[in-house]
Parts: C-alpha cells; sequence; structure tokens
C-alpha cells in the first residue's frame, strides 16, 4: 500500500489553489482576517485531546440518562477537536503528519465511545474478574492448511460481496453530528441522505440508497435501537 498518497493529494491540492490564500492579491482586511484566523486556528488545535469522562460524580439517580448525557458532551468536545486541528492544518501546514495523527486520534475516540456504548446497550460490559477457563473444549472439526486457507478465502469473498464501507461523502456530517442524541443522529441521518444524489437528484449508489432505506425502515418500524445501533455501526 502506497502510504504518502494521500499525502501527496494533499500537496497537489495545495498547488492547484496556492492563488486563494495569494498574500500578494489579498486586501488589508482579508490579510488581517486571514492572520487572526490562522493564529486562533493553531491556538485551538494545540493543547491536550478531550479527556473522555463519565462524570461519575454528577450523576443523580437516572444514571443511564446521565451516561447518554456525558457521551453526548464528550463526542461534541472531539468535534471541536477535531475541527480545530483540521482548520489549523488547512490554514498553516497541510503536510504536518503528527497535525493529521491528532486528527486521526480523534475520530478513533469517537468510535470508541460508539462501540463502548453499543457494548453496553447490547448487554455486555466490562468485568475486572475475567478469566480464561481452565478447560477449553477444542474445536470437532480440523483442516488441513490448504483447504482451509481455500475456506477463508471463500468466506472473504463472501463477506465483501456487495459490502457498504460507508454511506456519503463527507465525513464532517459524522463528525459534528453526536451518535448518542437521538435529534442529532437524525439530523445526520437526513444529511447523509442529501448526500447519496448528485445535483439533479440522482443517486449516486444504489447500493448505499438500498443501505439507507433499510436503516430507515428500522426507525419506520420503531426499532429505535436497531436504528442506531446500525448508524452506529457505520
Amino acid at each position: 500500500e502506497n502510504w504518502s498518497l494521500p499525502f501527496s493529494e494533499i500537496q497537489n491540492s495545495l498547488l492547484e489553489n496556492d492563488n486563494l490564500y495569494d498574500e500578494g492579491t489579498m486586501s488589508m482586511e482579508d490579510l488581517e482576517a486571514m492572520h487572526v484566523r490562522r493564529g486562533l486556528s493553531s491556538r485551538l488545535a494545540n493543547g491536550p485531546l478531550p479527556v473522555i469522562s463519565s462524570d461519575s460524580r454528577q450523576k443523580s439517580d437516572s444514571v443511564p440518562d446521565d451516561d447518554r448525557a456525558q457521551t453526548i458532551r464528550n463526542e461534541m468536545e472531539i468535534a471541536k477537536k477535531f475541527s480545530a486541528i483540521l482548520d489549523d492544518l488547512c490554514l498553516s501546514d497541510a503536510e504536518n503528519c503528527e497535525g493529521w495523527y491528532r486528527a486521526a486520534q480523534c475520530l478513533t475516540m469517537k468510535a470508541d465511545i460508539i462501540a463502548d456504548r453499543l457494548g453496553y446497550s447490547l448487554g455486555f460490559g466490562r468485568i475486572k474478574n475475567f478469566s480464561v477457563p481452565s478447560q477449553r473444549t477444542l474445536g470437532t472439526e480440523s483442516f488441513p492448511i490448504q483447504e482451509l486457507e481455500e475456506l477463508q478465502e471463500r468466506e472473504e469473498s463472501i463477506s465483501k460481496h456487495n459490502r457498504i464501507n460507508c454511506l456519503g461523502n463527507e465525513l464532517a456530517v459524522y463528525v459534528h453530528h453526536a451518535w448518542s442524541s437521538y435529534s442529532s443522529l437524525r439530523g445526520c441521518e437526513s444529511k447523509i441522505k442529501q448526500g447519496l444524489a448528485d445535483d439533479k437528484g440522482q443517486p449516486i449508489s444504489l447500493a448505499s440508497v438500498a443501505v439507507w432505506k433499510e436503516i430507515e425502515s428500522k426507525y419506520r418500524s420503531n426499532d429505535f435501537l436497531g436504528w442506531q445501533e446500525s448508524w452506529g455501526g457505520i
């Protein structure tokens, strides 16, 4: 895999759009505004990443509601930090690998929050006293190595058939909408639907539209938990 390709595309994009930030052609007001924005974005991008906390000291008797409220706050803090880092990268130094790494950390934190709540909603929890059973039963099936490799290749091929890795083409929609918030997730769903059609209203991908409709059908059938879990998986 060519790991340098994404950064090459960023560099080419900057070269194509240099005239947008050519200080020689900007008015004094625009130039001052640009410097102020660069300074603010750099200041906001620096510093530690958000600390994800359950804030247990402020919980009341309605623990699930408090957990959800805290999760929503965590998601919004992550979104603000991600936007600040990305803004700084775009305005100052798009080749700053550390900045891109920090932005990716924000996305990983958001994914971890969703995965954690998905686990709890499915009845799983983190138990402190976990141990591997001393006696474990072995599988009854055994395959020769070559046959096992062929079986795994077939299973992988089947699992990838018609798989949709992402809905829409705008990451910002996912970042700026809190998955833990019912109203925010509905807004996210609506925005994603808009991104599945071109300027003429024609679907860009029939498969993506089909997946979107399948998830929306869960909401319409009052399967709100399944609806939220589906979006959480994406």
